[in-house]
């Protein structure tokens, strides 16, 4: 992958989970053929957050006149949650520029302006679905991409941002609640995303999808909870998506999909780091 990190003795890789078409992170990688990574696709009648509180990442913007936009190949380039009427959780990268080669980040967005970015509701990503265009796209002020990139980061990476739509989500959509740093984790974690599930050459992002993986590791210091098992992850485009706990009957919020291990460009389901969401809920929810 383009953005990525050698580690395991360069056998492996961790790696963003942005999988731009049009959008500056595109990269050659094969995943699992195993839906998001060992899951299956969220049905439409789901009545849970899953469902009804993950949305994906589109634009209408058409880079290159020759090709079709991400939205009207019925692709996405990320994830994310709703979390307020007008607020979606997402990850940093997802909407912020970096240097591959210094990983700095830059001062402009992937896309041209915040209204190219929009949200879609729904399980199958078409123009003729429902969507919004966003009014403000604003990654975290100290999101730093070394530390995100990094297997052992010294400081919090902040790899999250918000989108502030320009109206409300529609009526059918749930507001997720973001997680308290007081409350315990499980054992397993549900995680949910429109991303690839057979390569970034053959684009299969833009179906909401779902899976159950293990917590491996819950790092305040850095506010960063590991997830993931062999083939029972998250993958290019799952980026910013959302991972979910139970609680008083439903499903929470607790973190935002930053990036994943991958190995001779196949997509491990191991790995998966994902920004503690409960250490930044009053910086999301205060835009």
């Amino acid at each position: 992958m383009r953005h990525s990190m050698n580690m395991l003795s360069g056998v492996a890789v961790l790696a963003l989970l942005g999988a731009a078409q049009g959008c500056g992170q595109a990269a050659s990688q094969d995943v699992s053929d195993t839906k998001i990574i060992g899951g299956a696709p969220v049905p439409e009648g789901q009545q849970d957050e899953r469902r009804w509180s993950t949305v994906a990442l589109t634009t209408d913007f058409q880079r290159d006149p020759a090709n079709p936009s991400t939205l009207d190949a019925n692709h996405s380039f990320c994830s994310g949650t709703i979390v307020a009427p007008r607020i979606i959780l997402t990850a940093a990268h997802c909407v912020q520029k970096f240097d591959a080669t210094t990983r700095e980040k830059l001062d402009e967005l992937i896309l041209p302006t915040a209204n190219d970015f929009l949200i879609f509701f729904g399980t199958t990503v078409s123009r003729s679905g429902k969507w919004l265009r966003a009014a403000a796209a604003i990654p975290h002020p100290d999101w730093s991409p070394a530390e995100t990139l990094s297997p052992q980061p010294t400081a919090a990476p902040n790899d999250i941002a918000v989108i502030v739509l320009g109206e409300d989500v529609p009526a059918e959509a749930k507001i997720a609640e973001i997680g308290e740093p007081t409350d315990s984790l499980p054992a397993r974690i549900a995680l949910a995303g429109y991303g690839v599930t057979t390569s970034r050459n053959t684009n299969d992002t833009g179906i909401l999808r779902q899976v159950e993986s293990a917590v491996t590791g819950n790092d305040a210091a850095v506010k960063r909870i590991g997830v993931g098992e062999f083939f029972r992850g998250a993958c290019a485009g799952d980026s910013g998506g959302p991972a979910y706990v139970q609680k008083n009957g439903k499903y929470v919020v607790v973190g935002a999909t930053s990036t994943g291990a991958e190995i001779a460009g196949q997509c491990l389901g191991l790995m998966n780091n994902y920004t503690d969401a409960r250490y930044y809920k009053d910086w999301v929810l205060n835009r």
